[in-house]
């Protein structure tokens, strides 16, 4: 795979982050605007997936909570809508690199942001398939939550069957 700043908005990009690479990410909570994944990537940094009904949003991930998430995401969600980049303290805080939502009236895929880095690795060739990691607790999250890690992960095993 060519890395190339059209890459975020060719189709095969957009799903292979929302179906091949996520199926071996941690699925860490649901979300109004999606389901959200994590993974600690041996290949890059960490990110944090958030895929909706018709988009996609990658970030480092920085936040140290689950509710420490919320805000930031809602706050994504709305720049993708609204297709501009995302402003204010949340450009920083998780560093958001990638948005991108589906149209199927044009079956076009429209980027509202892309920002070439190291979470790029986990979709090149040599780095596939990745191995399934359903059970990660993201860094710095309190080990409470490790329980809803795991009832998550049942929930998604019970789905697929």
């Amino acid at each position: 795979m060519k890395l190339s700043n059209s890459l975020g908005s060719e189709k095969p990009f957009f799903d292979l982050w929302r179906t091949e690479l996520v199926m071996s990410m941690t699925l860490v909570e649901d979300l109004p605007e999606g389901q959200l994944y994590y993974s600690r990537s041996p290949y890059s940094c960490d990110v944090s997936v958030v895929v909706g009904p018709l988009s996609l949003l990658v970030a480092y991930p920085t936040w140290d909570s689950p509710d420490e998430i919320r805000k930031p995401v809602r706050l994504w969600h709305d720049a993708l809508t609204e297709r501009r980049k995302p402003t204010g303290p949340f450009t920083e805080i998780g560093h958001p690199v990638y948005a991108a939502e589906y149209d199927p009236t044009s079956s076009h895929v429209i980027a509202a942001w892309f920002y070439l880095g190291d979470w790029c690795g986990l979709a090149m060739e040599h780095n596939r398939p990745l191995p399934k990691e359903w059970h990660q607790l993201p860094t710095q999250w309190p080990e409470a939550y490790r329980d809803q890690i795991f009832e998550l992960a049942e929930r998604r095993s019970n789905a697929s069957r």
